[in-house]
């Protein structure tokens, strides 16, 4: 069974992430390791390593609350979003995506993504790599001039209650195209609630983390169910949701479990042209 997703939404958090995945791998810098996989060839066994980042998951699936199921939403539960993005400039270059998710349905074969980071054009370019746990499918957008849906199909179909942990790679060769966030949308069953093991290593819940080159924001800060015009209004200077950059790199893990149908995700403020 296939099924319809955008994006992931991020859960609201109080504190910016301690531990990085990627200081998880060998303590190396933050991002370090999905850097490296973002560079490395998808051929033979270069990213195998890499993907041991996504190792260590709770033994039990983790329930997402009272959310109810609704029409259109994607019959999975996000167990664990880890999502790394490397900026060119103020550009999304590319997006490293770590999914761990436990089917609601027999039959769910496949998680649907849809292209979010300024694609356009044949929908045979969009560069988009299975770098583990799936294959990659494209359908045409669900509206005028929309994003192409990906679907990342996976090696058999699942059962109700079955986990299932995949990787992708996201690119994004229009370096015109500015942004002002990193945004994950939810638009399935939720994700659950953060939990960190004694290493530092995300096991559960969404963490997000950019990596910026010579281009650095002027701020940064993590927003949660907010649309897109209060999203980018910086905030006052002590306010919690402000984050730190450390060696060009931004990191941030959503304590609470992530709604369906909301939005959550880091925002940036450039400095003037």
């Amino acid at each position: 069974m296939a099924i319809r997703v955008e994006e992931l939404r991020l859960g609201d958090s109080e504190a910016p992430m301690r531990d990085t995945w990627g200081r998880a791998v060998n303590d190396e810098p933050s991002l370090r390791s999905a850097r490296n996989l973002m560079n490395a060839t998808c051929e033979g066994k270069a990213w195998r390593s890499y993907v041991e980042i996504a190792g260590a998951s709770p033994s039990e699936p983790r329930t997402s609350g009272c959310q109810v199921p609704s029409d259109g939403m994607q019959p999975v539960f996000l167990e664990r979003l880890l999502v790394a993005v490397e900026m060119r400039r103020r550009v999304a270059y590319r997006r490293l995506t770590v999914r761990n998710i436990i089917a609601r349905e027999n039959g769910v074969d496949g998680y649907s993504a849809r292209a979010l980071t300024g694609w356009n054009g044949d929908l045979a370019s969009i560069p988009v790599k299975a770098i583990f746990g799936c294959r990659i499918e494209t359908t045409p957008g669900g509206r005028m001039a929309g994003p192409p849906t990906v679907d990342l199909r996976f090696p058999k179909s699942l059962r109700k209650g079955e986990r299932h942990e995949f990787v992708s790679l996201a690119s994004d060769e229009n370096l015109g195209d500015k942004r002002s966030w990193i945004n994950v949308d939810v638009d399935h069953h939720g994700i659950a609630p953060s939990v960190v093991d004694g290493d530092g290593r995300v096991i559960a819940g969404l963490s997000v983390s950019v990596n910026f080159d010579d281009c650095v924001p002027d701020a940064c800060w993590w927003y949660a169910e907010q649309n897109e015009q209060e999203r980018v209004v910086r905030p006052p200077a002590g306010d919690r949701r402000l984050l730190k950059i450390r060696q060009g790199v931004v990191e941030h893990t959503f304590v609470e479990s992530c709604r369906p149908w909301e939005e959550y995700g880091i925002a940036f403020c450039w400095p003037p042209s």
